[in-house]
């Protein structure tokens, strides 16, 4: 080759080098940086998890807050010789009614029921009940718990309970006349007392129902399975005690290394 293509080769190479030289010093400051932070990134994506494991908790407990009066509401409707599952759509529907306009959530409307019809054994009546229940309680400012005893003792024939919340019950009035001057005199007050906030409250806490069930019925198949996978590890362990303590060891100090 001339002295021409010589030099430009030369220059080339020249080039090239530098680039390499530049690719591996922006290389090693990357690792570099990547060292001193390891353990703040580590801490970040362990808060990130920490954080996504809250949430999937809180939803998982919420679903199964439903679940239970769901139960309970099942277990009180049997004792009658009827079931949730049966009577859902009707049921629900009445829930779905009174939390779109009032303040009292589902979860509190199935408890509210339950209690209604274990103490009455009468499903029309207490489907009745529970939204003069939430009227009173609104107006009153009491709990419904108190409420629905009191409604619950008229309905059984002591329609004198109501007189706390200024129903006098006449001589020889009946249970069903009681409960009608009821219904008149505070229809509407839960509807009145309705709350932007609580229900926004409460569209959340059905979001998270909502999601909490799907992940509780995949969870379900999950926790199975690592029960099985558990079982099998425990085995070992029991049968290679001084082999599992020598891993046990190793990991801890793998972890600790890292963890640095």
């Amino acid at each position: 080759a001339d002295a021409a293509t010589i030099s430009v080769l030369l220059q080339a190479k020249d080039q090239a080098s530098a680039q390499i030289d530049k690719v591996r010093g922006s290389m090693g400051r990357l690792g570099e940086s990547f060292g001193r932070h390891r353990k703040a990134m580590g801490l970040a994506a362990t808060g990130i998890s920490a954080g996504l494991a809250g949430i999937a908790v809180s939803f998982t407990k919420s679903a199964e807050e439903q679940r239970k009066t769901i139960r309970g509401l099942d277990t009180s409707l049997k004792t009658i010789g009827m079931s949730y599952e049966a009577n859902k759509d009707e049921i629900e529907a009445l829930f779905a009614a009174q939390q779109k306009q009032t303040n009292f959530g589902d979860e509190e409307s199935r408890a509210s029921l339950s209690r209604l019809i274990t103490m009455t054994g009468d499903y029309e009546g207490s489907m009745k009940a529970l939204v003069i229940a939430q009227d009173i309680a609104a107006a009153s400012g009491k709990s419904a718990d108190g409420v629905i005893k009191a409604l619950s003792q008229v309905m059984n024939g002591t329609t004198t309970a109501l007189k706390a919340y200024g129903i006098e019950a006449e001589k020889g009035e009946s249970a069903t006349s009681v409960l009608e001057r009821a219904a008149a005199k505070y229809t509407g007050q839960a509807i009145a007392q309705f709350d932007a906030m609580t229900q926004l409250n409460q569209t959340f806490d059905d979001l998270k129902d909502a999601i909490g069930t799907i992940m509780l019925d995949k969870m379900s198949g999950w926790l199975e399975k690592a029960d099985d996978m558990l079982r099998i590890v425990v085995d070992w362990v029991e049968q290679n005690p001084k082999l599992a303590k020598t891993l046990l060891t190793v990991v801890a100090a793998v972890t600790a290394f890292l963890a640095v």
